[in-house]
């Protein structure tokens, strides 16, 4: 067989083509790609700005931890009815705005203490969001993030009634006798009675 310098020149060619592309593949793994941080640098920058102070004197008293199954519809004119079904964990706090006792709901002998404390009242409702989901979606086209937001809202709304339902001011009403009365009583080693405003 003749030889072949052209053939032998093509095939060494390829061959360290070949091996300088392995090497730079190499290199950049190696070099690059493990020094390539896994996910890109994030800069937050923010300034903070005090809106407003309120003073706060609500006593907390009692919390209710409320789960529902909550099932909005919305008509349609054209449509179906869209209906979604959310599943829902909240709580409801009763408390005592104590900012409402003046002097006069104080009654104070050698031997006695009267306090007249306000009506207890609900503090706030919430949804806890990271504990409720949306459990079922119908026909929500092109309107999902209304349909869960009012749903949301009115889940709110209904966490709040249930918890009056479920006589949560008569709840706080006990604990201020547990834990109010005994801690006035320690201070001022007087007897204590607590009655409500009605």
């Amino acid at each position: 067989m003749p030889y072949q310098p052209k053939f032998f020149m093509k095939k060494y060619l390829i061959l360290f083509i070949l091996a300088c592309l392995s090497a730079l593949a190499v290199y950049y793994f190696i070099f690059i790609y493990k020094h390539t941080p896994e996910e890109p640098k994030v800069t937050i920058t923010n300034n903070i700005i005090m809106e407003k102070v309120v003073a706060v004197g609500k006593l907390e008293l009692v919390k209710f931890y409320i789960r529902d199954i909550l099932e909005q519809t919305k008509e349609n004119k054209y449509w179906f009815n869209a209906k979604v079904t959310l599943i829902i964990t909240g709580e409801v706090a009763g408390c005592i705005d104590l900012r409402k006792i003046d002097s006069t709901d104080i009654v104070l002998t050698e031997t006695d203490l009267t306090l007249t404390l306000p009506e207890p009242e609900i503090c706030y409702s919430k949804i806890d969001h990271s504990k409720s989901k949306v459990y079922n979606m119908e026909h929500g086209e092109f309107q999902e993030a209304e349909l869960i937001d009012s749903a949301y809202k009115a889940a709110e709304r209904q966490i709040e009634t249930a918890a009056v339902e479920m006589k949560i001011t008569d709840q706080t009403k006990q604990n201020a006798e547990f834990v109010l009365r005994p801690l006035l009583e320690s201070f001022t080693g007087k007897k204590v009675t607590l009655k409500f405003k009605d």
